[in-house]
């Protein structure tokens, strides 16, 4: 009895001072792990310091396997492409909750800045690189607006858009598609190396999506906080560094204007 009681109060322990089972946040891995994680960790660790949660920081080696995790249901909280949520299955339990309130994706093709490309139309039967998914957003970005405009062209994949824009500069790849937040965010001289030559329409923003089996307090509670990091100039910052505008509620339809196009072009997460 007395063995069973000093479990229960252990627990109860262990509960209060945010030691209980840690909340994994998944990140769509758009950069290498040690640069996602270098990122993201200053937003996590706020979020730990709003809530009495440990929030930890996960991601993948690549977008597939992302992709994997999110279908077995491994995040507690996933950051994922718009594209990845409006087509994971609907046995999958991951609910929209939370998006940037003004940060659009825009998707982009580069080049290198002395190449003789000028227009869409001179990738015609190009090779192109691409980030190794077809729901990651550069690549569903790109591969829609080249097939809308009738312009065929041969894909192979790299790990990353950072490797989409080390191949391009290498001339492995006389072009690659990319996204407007992964081509701010890289270094300088790739950028004095490479030219955009085409950029997307806006597409809707990412997705912060939680795991069904979390209480609703606890989403309620991990809701709340990211809504209010813009409350303040250091969470603002934080933000900004991710590519993101302050945070609001979210819902599953907020999404629907890319619902129809995925379900005619594009396969599903398998």
């Amino acid at each position: 009895m007395k063995q069973t009681l000093c479990v229960v109060c252990l627990t109860l322990i262990l509960c209060r001072y945010g030691w209980a089972q840690p909340i994994t946040f998944g990140i769509v891995p758009q950069h290498s792990a040690v640069e996602l994680a270098h990122k993201w960790a200053p937003v996590l660790h706020s979020l730990s310091s709003m809530t009495s949660l440990d929030i930890q920081f996960r991601t993948a080696k690549d977008v597939p396997t992302f992709e994997q995790y999110l279908l077995l249901g491994d995040y507690d909280i996933a950051f994922m492409t718009p594209f990845q949520y409006i087509n994971l299955p609907k046995k999958t339990q991951y609910e929209a909750f939370v998006k940037a309130s003004d940060s659009p994706i825009n998707g982009l093709i580069v080049v290198n800045k002395n190449s003789d490309i000028q227009t869409l139309t001179d990738l015609k039967y190009m090779t192109l690189a691409f980030r190794s998914s077809e729901l990651s957003a550069s690549t569903w970005i790109t591969q829609q607006e080249l097939k809308a405009a009738g312009i065929k062209v041969y894909s192979r994949y790299v790990s990353s858009d950072e490797s989409v824009y080390l191949n391009v500069n290498k001339g492995f790849y006389p072009a690659g598609a990319g996204i407007q937040a992964t081509w701010e965010s890289s270094s300088e001289q790739l950028k004095e190396n490479l030219r955009v030559l085409w950029t997307s329409r806006d597409y809707p923003t990412y997705v912060f999506a939680h795991n069904t089996r979390l209480s609703t307090d606890t989403v309620t509670e991990i809701q709340k906080a990211l809504l209010q990091l813009s409350d303040t100039v250091e969470g603002l910052n934080q933000l900004t560094t991710l590519g993101l505008s302050p945070l609001v509620s979210a819902q599953h339809g907020d999404w629907d204007s890319i619902r129809t196009l995925s379900s005619t072009n594009l396969p599903g997460i398998q």
